[in-house]
């Protein structure tokens, strides 16, 4: 950042970076910000410190944005990122889709984005309650509802099988059956993919219980020394003395994908492993998730 000289743009819902960025030395800040309630609250809090000049507030999204909105050439874009149609931690990646199209529309390849990467990550896991949701009743009271079961899974489409679903798991007492694993990295300098990303591996359990569910999160990385998570409040994962998680990020959900037929893993023996295929559909942003766990011997 060049003090006192330098423009940047934010692409975030509810953003108050723009404060921030102002005060830390930025000539001018342009905000994205569609939602109009968080619009005027942003306006009274510019307003209540003066900043009217230097904090312009554009009612658009980046895929409404021209050229014709911004009348300086721009320097940095950043944002948290956070956006309120997001549900799965993924959604956010819409701030690389926004960034890439203000930077070919300037045509300056030299903007600086932040932050400039992500890394997708997750963590096999034995959920004490929530896989419960997925499970089949099987019998209530003594009646036996298999019927109701099998309408059930009939139903399911094909989507939700390769699909994980947001919850707050904090919320959600699990324990951990593996270390954390990387899954899949994006470079928000660079170009969004034509094709589509895939990651596939194999990862040893650490733990032995019964392998539920695998929690996906992301990671933004702002410079190397600064990131910000989705899944961990703390770089390492807190357990305890049972195995529990005790660090969740309270402020974000994370994805959550059930295993459809979990399996009981013993460390000792090494009998299996998690198999997992995950794929980054560029044309919309979406991942596509298959895990399960295969024995080895």
């Amino acid at each position: 950042m060049r003090n006192g000289a330098s423009v940047g743009l934010v692409i975030s819902d509810g953003s108050l970076l723009c404060i921030l960025a102002v005060l830390a030395g930025f000539k001018k800040i342009y905000v994205l910000e569609p939602e109009s309630a968080a619009r005027r609250v942003i306006e009274q809090i510019v307003a209540a410190n003066r900043l009217k000049e230097k904090i312009i507030l554009l009612p658009m999204t980046a895929d409404q944005l021209t050229k014709t909105d911004i009348s300086e050439n721009l320097d940095v874009v950043f944002g948290e990122p956070f956006f309120l149609s997001s549900l799965a931690p993924w959604h956010d990646l819409y701030f690389w889709y926004g960034a890439r199209k203000v930077m070919s529309m300037f045509d300056n390849p030299n903007i600086e984005v932040y932050p400039g990467s992500s890394c997708v990550k997750a963590i096999a896991v034995e959920l004490k309650d929530l896989w419960k949701i997925k499970a089949p009743l099987e019998n209530v009271e003594g009646f036996n509802v298999q019927v109701f079961d099998k309408l059930i899974e009939s139903c399911r489409v094909e989507d939700e099988e390769s699909e994980a679903e947001p919850h707050s798991m904090w919320e959600y007492p699990c324990r951990a059956l593996s270390d954390v694993f990387h899954v899949l990295n994006f470079n928000f300098i660079s170009a969004i993919p034509d094709q589509k990303q895939e990651s596939v591996g194999n990862v040893e359990f650490t733990r032995q219980g019964c392998c539920n569910a695998v929690i996906f999160w992301m990671d933004y990385v702002l410079d190397e020394n600064i990131a910000m998570s989705t899944g961990l409040s703390r770089k390492e994962l807190e357990l305890s003395s049972d195995g529990y998680v005790k660090n969740w990020v309270k402020f974000c959900k994370q994805g959550v994908f059930f295993i459809h037929e979990p399996l009981d893993v013993d460390t000792a023996s090494k009998n299996s492993k998690l198999k997992y295929n995950v794929t980054f559909e560029p044309n919309n942003g979406s991942l596509t998730i298959q895990c399960n766990v295969v024995r080895t011997i």
